[in-house]
This record gives structure tokens, C-alpha cells and sequence, in this order.
């Protein structure tokens, strides 16, 4: 589902995204089908051999959903992570 559908329709969308989000937390599962990602080669300059590997970028497009997932479990943790003194602070 493309982000522009998702921003078009957030006031919709968020209850529902919330809900999956709040059951994928509290179950500790990630859906596999979330998790796969489309990896597409991208050459790295134009002119080069399309046909050597090496000459290619590796561009991971995963799903908004993942993207979004990803997102709020980093906000959730994160403040959590700072605060605790076992975590070391860089």
C-alpha cells in the first residue's frame, strides 16, 4: 500500500494501524509477511557495466506498515533505552 494512501486517509487508517501495532507489541510477533522485503539492484553510475554486480547499489523497499512499525517501537524504546543505566551511552 503506497504512503500516500495511508497519509490520505490517516484519520481512518490510525485506529486500525494502532490496533495491529498494540497486537503485534503485546504478542511479541512480527508478521513474516511484513518482514519480507523487495530488494531491487541500482547502478551505481551511469556508464557502467550494467551486468557486473559489483557496479550496483542493493535498494530495500519494505512495506509502509514495516516502516511505520518500526517507527513507533523505536519511540517506545528509545526513552526507556536513554534512561536505563545498563545501557551504555555513546
Amino acid at each position: 500500500m503506497p504512503s500516500t494512501l495511508f497519509k490520505s486517509t490517516s484519520e481512518m487508517m490510525a485506529p486500525l494501524l494502532a490496533r495491529l501495532a498494540n497486537v503485534s507489541f503485546s504478542a511479541v510477533v512480527f508478521p513474516l509477511h511484513y518482514r519480507l522485503d523487495h530488494v531491487v539492484p541500482l547502478i551505481k553510475k551511469s556508464g557502467l557495466d550494467n551486468d557486473d554486480p559489483a557496479n550496483d547499489w542493493p535498494i530495500t523497499n519494505l512495506c509502509t506498515f514495516s516502516k511505520m512499525l518500526k517507527r513507533l517501537a523505536v519511540s517506545r524504546l528509545q526513552p526507556h533505552m536513554m534512561s536505563s543505566d545498563s545501557v551504555s551511552h555513546f
